[in-house]
């Protein structure tokens, strides 16, 4: 059985960023992490969902859920498996699998249009992370790229990932500090190549 990856929010990662200070966070938070953004619009071709991804807000599909009158615990499954979830990265030698499904994945989003167990993220090095499409059937997408079945690609830091029909930001660990002062995402810099 897998153990599940640290969940959290935002909202948490601001509040002890304020109690702990800028260095007992940094000491406290020592995994890289990937969080939730947002979702893409369900397109009808493929290659329009491959090549021009469009973000849907949150309280527009809440509308469309409540209008058709979904039950309030699939409401709570669409919000919480959405933006401000933040999934600190276990670190492990195994590869990290992240899917729909408890006790397979270590990082578990319970959303319909993620497989069972969806892709892998293997360390590389000790701060340094790849992921991997395990044969989902939705695709995988980094930076509007769509990975190939077993494809591994290497993550260096503020990464687009769509899974399914979610949208994740993938962050290094020396970069949570940026995120939990309110530094939008799409300004936060790439490390330098080495």
């Amino acid at each position: 059985m897998a153990e599940e990856a640290r969940r959290t929010n935002i909202r948490d990662l601001e509040k002890d960023l304020r109690e702990l200070g800028p260095v007992r966070f940094r000491q406290k938070y020592t995994r890289p992490a990937i969080v939730g953004i947002g979702r893409v619009a369900e397109a009808e071709e493929e290659e329009n969902f491959a090549g021009r991804t469009m973000q849907v807000h949150l309280s527009d599909l809440m509308a469309q859920m409540e209008e058709r009158g979904a039950p309030p615990s699939s409401l709570e499954v669409e919000t919480s498996s959405v933006t401000d979830l933040l999934y600190l990265i276990p670190f492990q030698t195994l590869p990290v699998r992240v899917g729909r499904k408890a006790g397979i994945n270590h990082i578990v989003v319970p959303d319909y249009s993620l497989s069972a167990t969806h892709c892998e993220l293997r360390w590389l090095t000790h701060d340094s992370l790849a992921i991997a499409d395990v044969g989902a059937s939705n695709p995988i997408v980094v930076n509007d790229r769509k990975l190939k079945p077993k494809e591994l690609v290497a993550l260096k830091g503020n990464e687009r990932i769509v899974l399914g029909r979610l949208i994740f930001r993938y962050y290094r660990a020396d970069k949570l500090d940026l995120l939990a002062t309110g530094t939008p995402a799409d300004t936060i810099a790439p490390p330098k190549p080495r």
